[in-house]
């Protein structure tokens, strides 16, 4: 007979979570019956050496790596691994790194990053604000960095056992990045069109940035100079210079903003309308003509003396050349602004802005002031929007003369609250093993086969049947239950297959 009934919900049964474990398993395991690459003799490579130098002003003991470039999904892109362990530049920003690896007409990212021991000497005569502790940094006075920042170069068409030069500037920086955000990413024609475009831009002569950059801090002790290797090093100076403005922090986040504008395929802006935060040409070349002003003073009486003052002529002709070509430039205007959204989770959102100016518009989407990566078109569509998405969407509209911010658009996603599903139930049940037969013989525990079991959700109807199997077997879970009221009866099965008469139905719910 039924003893016992005990009616409760089993907790939910994710296979997925044994998939993904076996899945784990099959990947980390490895065992000693497999061939090992690494003991396979190799004859050993020749090794690449590159050399060069990091200055913007001088960077001192800033970390250098070299990358691969290599094919991935059509475009040629760097490699996430470095070719070998990063060298330190030393205090004169020079660096010396050998890799070893089967290269033939490769091109190399060579990345120079820092930490808590580089400095970077200041190379702007006015002097470089001031350091960490309140001290103000002066002329060819050293100053710690922010560990944010990176600057980047590249050398093409190496080959196994070369020793090539591959130098580091705030203008190689931005010709890696206008190189990596073009079609097909950093290719030879790519890398070339890039080079050509930085240098025509900031007005160098072609193959500038082919050159070894200088310290403008002591050119009394460097000889044979030449005026584009001055010129190259007075533009480079006033990134820094900027810094010292109020809208800068720092000298990285000068060249960050500058190379995620090129990294977004945009062109550089030529003038600063000021309404957002920007590094503009007329920016640039104001203070590239401060610094040159101030050098020419400092070395009136070295060799550098005359191709100082031409410089300062051409950087001063730039900066005027550069704001009257503006004049000739409509600004930009918004002809119609974005306007709010509210949704629900799941749903999308279309923002879109019209706007008019001369030359060429480029678009920019933020999130709460943080750029969208990608979203560089006049319309924005959130898809599948999370509640992380809702917040102030603007854009930044760009064309030659400067950037106009939209105004901002609010996006609210409800959150939509699923109704829990309905979970199957499950019941227990337990008996006493029987010791006599219905006719009041004595039944032996291995006279019985098992039992049988029928439940249904009325009485006098009960359409399933569950067997169990063992004669000392004393209790079942039913599982899957809907809701409702179940019937349910048991009876013995003996030795020869014999099924005894049923027992009385009990009933249990499952809520």
């Amino acid at each position: 007979m039924i003893k016992h009934f005990a009616n409760r919900i089993k907790p939910g049964f994710t296979g997925s979570a044994i998939i993904a474990a076996a899945l784990l398993v099959g990947g980390c395991s490895g065992g000693s019956g497999g061939s090992d690459a690494s003991s396979v003799p190799t004859s050993p490579r020749a090794e690449s050496t590159l050399s060069g130098s990091a200055i913007k002003g001088v960077i001192r003991q800033g970390l250098v790596s070299a990358y691969l470039v290599e094919l991935r999904d059509g475009s040629m892109v760097r490699a996430e691994n470095a070719l070998s362990a990063p060298v330190r530049t030393d205090a004169n920003g020079d660096y010396t790194l050998t890799v070893s690896a089967a290269l033939e007409n490769a091109t190399l990212v060579v990345e120079l990053n820092a930490d808590d021991q580089t400095r970077m000497l200041c190379d702007v005569v006015e002097g470089c604000g001031d350091d960490a502790d309140g001290n103000p940094v002066s002329f060819g006075e050293e100053f710690s960095l922010s560990q944010d920042f990176s600057m980047t170069g590249l050398v093409t068409g190496v080959n196994e056992g070369d020793t090539v030069n591959a130098y580091l500037s705030p203008l190689t920086h931005m010709m890696v990045a206008r190189a990596e955000s073009t079609v097909l990413g950093l290719t030879a024609g790519n890398i070339l069109a890039a080079q050509s475009y930085i240098e025509s831009s900031f007005d160098l002569a072609s193959g500038t940035l082919s050159l070894a950059p200088v310290d403008i801090t002591r050119l009394d002790e460097q000889q044979g100079l030449s005026e584009n290797q001055l010129e190259m090093a007075v533009v480079a100076a006033a990134f820094l210079g900027l810094a010292n403005s109020a809208d800068w922090d720092s000298v990285d986040e000068v060249l960050n903003h500058v190379s995620d504008r090129l990294s977004s395929g945009a062109e550089l802006t030529a003038v600063n309308m000021g309404s957002v935060r920007d590094v503009a040409l007329d920016d640039v070349f104001y203070e590239a003509n401060e610094i040159a002003e101030a050098l020419v003073t400092l070395n009136s009486d070295t060799e550098y003396a005359e191709s100082l003052a031409a410089v300062e002529s051409q950087t001063q002709q730039s900066y005027e050349s550069v704001t009257q070509a503006a004049e000739q430039v409509d600004p930009v205007q918004i002809l119609s602004q974005p306007a709010p959204v509210t949704i629900d989770e799941g749903g999308s959102a279309v923002f879109s802005v019209s706007a008019q100016g001369g030359g060429s518009l480029s678009f920019q989407w933020r999130l709460d002031g943080v750029a969208l990566e990608g979203e560089t078109a006049s319309t924005l569509t959130v898809s599948s929007a999370e509640l992380s998405d809702a917040g102030a969407y603007d854009v930044l509209v760009t064309n030659l003369l400067g950037s106009v911010v939209s105004l901002s658009a609010l996006l609210e996603v409800n959150e939509v609250v699923a109704e829990a599903p309905s979970e199957a139930g499950s019941i227990a049940l337990s008996w006493d093993i029987p010791t006599q037969r219905e006719d009041g013989s004595d039944l032996s525990l291995f006279e019985i086969n098992g039992y049988t079991i029928k439940y249904g959700l009325s009485s006098g109807n009960l359409t399933e049947t569950v067997d169990v199997v063992g004669g000392g077997e004393t209790e079942a879970l039913i599982e899957g239950l809907e809701a409702g009221t179940y019937y349910f009866a048991i009876a013995t099965v003996d030795s020869d297959g014999v099924e005894g008469s049923f027992s009385g139905e009990i009933t249990q719910t499952v809520m």
